[in-house]
């Protein structure tokens, strides 16, 4: 089996023109990442208008790392802080689980 293509590095965008750059940060506060789709789905479908594929994968990424939450006392191997995003769909499920159990 052919190994998946690695995702587009989120430092790759600020190698790109300033104005692509400009457009990738205004299309991240609007895009609905209700999907929450990686990349290797996410390469396969049409991007919004005005953004490419990497463009488009590079806005998600943006919005989600400027909406994570840092855990600072919780650190990865390499002295990393956790950090992790707060997802609507997960937000909704946990929404009906804590109805469900009250």
């Amino acid at each position: 089996m052919k190994p998946l293509p690695p995702a587009p590095d989120l430092d790759e965008l600020f190698r790109l023109p300033s104005e692509r750059v400009r457009a990738v940060a205004e299309a991240a506060a609007r895009l609905d990442d209700g999907a929450y789709l990686h990349w290797e789905a996410l390469r396969h479908r049409t991007p919004p208008k005005g953004l490419d594929v990497r463009e488009w994968w590079f806005a998600l990424k943006w919005r989600r790392a400027s909406a994570a939450a840092r855990v600072p006392r919780l650190t990865a191997i390499n002295g990393t802080s956790l950090t992790y995003t707060r997802h609507a769909r997960i937000e909704l499920g946990v929404s009906r689980m804590d109805r469900l159990l009250a």
